[in-house]
């Protein structure tokens, strides 16, 4: 008997536990990943919050790449195919000392690529 109990109270507490859940339905799914997209989050990287094109182009601006430390990037919502993204970062100059500087460009939706 107490084996059977046992067998029921476990199957009760998986039911339980995994019919609680929320019920997200495919369409749900697809206007959050649209809206992440018209937002932009798609094209910052989910590790550190950057944008590849973005760094490479600031890289190659600078007098030490080695020295480039991300600090932060912000990106505007999508107008006209186009995002508008800023990024704070931090290098070495001329002089050796630290500075910190801004950058911002147009990055396409589509690609995530910075417009020339």
């Amino acid at each position: 008997m107490k084996f059977i109990l046992m067998i029921l109270t476990t199957m009760f507490m998986i039911v339980a536990c995994s019919g609680g859940g929320e019920n997200v339905s495919d369409a749900t799914v697809i206007a959050k990943k649209a809206e992440e997209k018209r937002k932009g989050f798609h094209c910052l990287s989910a590790w550190d919050g950057s944008n590849r094109s973005l760094v490479r182009t600031a890289k190659n601006s600078m007098k030490d790449p080695k020295s480039f430390e991300h600090v932060e990037t912000r990106i505007a919502p999508v107008v006209n195919g186009q995002h508008i993204i800023t990024m704070t970062y931090r290098g070495r100059n001329g002089f050796g000392g630290m500075v910190v500087e801004n950058t911002s460009a147009y990055v396409s939706n589509a690609t995530c690529n910075v417009l020339m």
